[in-house]
């Protein structure tokens, strides 16, 4: 789901609900840092987990 919505944001330039505005430059490139940290997480738990 994350890597899905860094494209989303970053390559398609969309802004996710429930944001009712469209995000500027800073705010999407901000939005794509916070999930691929988040699925640099999810990847680290999950190796650690296996």
């Amino acid at each position: 789901m994350l890597e899905l919505e860094t494209v989303i944001i970053g390559e398609r330039g969309l802004t996710l609900p429930p944001v009712t505005y469209g995000w500027d430059d800073a705010d999407r490139k901000h939005e794509v840092w916070k999930r691929k940290e988040a699925l640099k997480a999810l990847q680290a738990a999950h190796e650690r987990a296996r």
